[in-house]
């Protein structure tokens, strides 16, 4: 049956229940729960161990809602941990290039102290266009000139005391009906 919507505005012809369409279809998700240390020189990027999941859209028109939750620390109080998502190994989410400026996916503004570590993160509809196994990942980079030391789950001064913090990161990935 065709879809119509009259002049007053109402739509017949389409039933969200039974259309398919904006249903989930599929979750998988990822929590780490163990720290990740990487020593960068500039402009070095580094995957994070144990961050991704791997997701088999059951449709190529399917769409899939990335939600990615990263804890961060760094070795220096004005170092900022940028973060780059990618689909089985290649970038996507990446902002516009921009002269010389690294194009990355979202990240942390850390002018804290080396106690201190900071949760970010983003949420992103991704159109793989396939039924083929797929992989998202993060990427791990930061935004000193020198060589830095970032920190996933931790903060640098990660000695045994009760006020120093672990926390979690977690990458989803949802499958919706388009």
């Amino acid at each position: 049956m065709p879809v119509t919507i009259s002049g007053s505005g109402a739509i017949t012809g389409f039933d969200p229940v039974t259309s398919g369409f904006g249903k989930v279809l599929q979750v998988v998700s990822t929590t780490k729960s163990d720290t990740f240390t990487a020593s960068l020189a500039t402009e070095a990027i580094a995957p994070i161990t144990g961050l991704s999941v791997s997701i088999t859209p059951v449709s190529s028109t399917s769409k899939v809602l990335i939600m990615v939750n990263i804890s961060a620390g760094s070795s220096g109080t004005d170092i900022s941990p940028m973060f780059i998502l990618e689909r089985s190994g290649s970038p996507i989410a990446i902002g516009d290039s921009a002269g010389t400026r690294t194009r990355v996916t979202f990240g942390a503004d850390l002018y804290v102290t080396t106690a201190g570590m900071q949760t970010v993160g983003i949420t992103y509809l991704d159109s793989p266009a396939t039924t083929s196994a797929t992989t998202y990942s993060v990427d791990v980079m930061h935004s000193s000139a020198t060589t830095q030391t970032v920190y996933v789950n931790r903060s640098q001064a990660d000695n045994d005391l009760i006020r120093r913090g672990r926390a979690i990161s977690t990458i989803t990935a949802i499958e919706v009906a388009a």
